[in-house]
């Protein structure tokens, strides 16, 4: 009898639990879809999330910003070279060859303006830069010193048949300091409009003497003075001394016709047969 009370007992506990089970389920389901979320679900979900799109497009567009910086052209109205950078940008090569130099004289004279061509066609927007190489020292022309503009017919240099038209001429405002002696340089030519970077994008060089201008007229007037010495002392008389000698080199005296008076026609011919020799001895100074 005792026996089967326990096992009814038992019997009802277990029927009592198994229908108390199903309800905690349903009571515990509706609390988590009720919207609240496990505090380590929220915490996660509460964090910003990246965007793939962004990540992906972030490296993209930081070398897009490099790339339009590498491949921007430079300003060709802009000098690229800096006085020290002389034997990097342009005395070593490195950088693309020009086209070649013409010029109309043996000399690059200075204290004025000189033309220089370029066997390049000449484009608007485009100027030229100049540069000289003394071996020891370097010098970069100031930028309104050097101007460019296009070959016309009436260029003496188009006129020589050294340059065709529509090509490019360099004008260069060379001073009397540059020179000395009649040195021997490297003159070099180049643009900037260089589609990477700043460095040149074109370098053009020759080998030249720049003349000393001050130095020649000085040459000259010495030389005219040395020729009517010589003049006189070929007109001189024999019986001279030094006193007369220097009497002589009175114009009237040098310029004198057999009559011992002075020719206004002698003289003036003595004048300009010195004068075409002062030209030409500065023409090929």
């Amino acid at each position: 009898m005792a026996q089967s009370r326990i096992l009814a007992a038992c019997a009802v506990a277990l029927i009592t639990l198994f229908l108390s089970s199903p309800a905690r389920v349903q009571q515990a389901q509706p609390a988590q879809g009720d919207g609240q979320k496990p505090a380590v679900s929220q915490s996660t979900s509460d964090e910003p999330r990246s965007d793939p799109s962004i990540q992906k497009s972030a490296p993209s567009s930081s070398a897009g910003a490099l790339a339009s910086v590498q491949t921007t052209p430079s300003d060709p109205q802009k000098q690229c070279v800096k006085p020290g950078e002389f034997a990097i940008e342009l005395r070593s090569g490195r950088n693309p060859v020009g086209a070649p130099i013409v010029l109309a004289t043996n000399f690059l004279p200075t204290n004025q303006r000189v033309d220089v061509g370029v066997r390049a066609p000449f484009v608007d927007g485009v100027r030229y830069f100049a540069g000289i190489d003394y071996g020891d020292e370097t010098y970069l022309f100031k930028r309104q010193d050097v101007l460019t503009h296009r070959a016309t017919e009436s260029d003496p240099l188009v006129k020589q048949h050294l340059l065709e038209p529509d090509q490019t001429i360099v004008t260069l405002n060379m001073g009397d300091d540059l020179a000395w002696f009649w040195s021997r340089v490297d003159l070099y030519l180049y643009t900037c409009n260089s589609p990477v970077g700043q460095s040149p994008w074109r370098v053009s060089s020759i080998s030249v003497r720049l003349s000393p201008y001050w130095f020649s007229i000085g040459a000259v007037l010495v030389e005219v003075l040395v020729l009517y010495i010589w003049i006189a002392f070929a007109l001189r008389k024999k019986d001279h001394t030094l006193g007369s000698f220097l009497r002589a080199l009175n114009p009237a005296q040098v310029s004198a016709g057999s009559d011992g008076k002075g020719s206004l026609s002698t003289f003036q011919t003595l004048a300009f047969s010195l004068a075409v020799a002062a030209l030409i001895t500065l023409l090929l100074l």
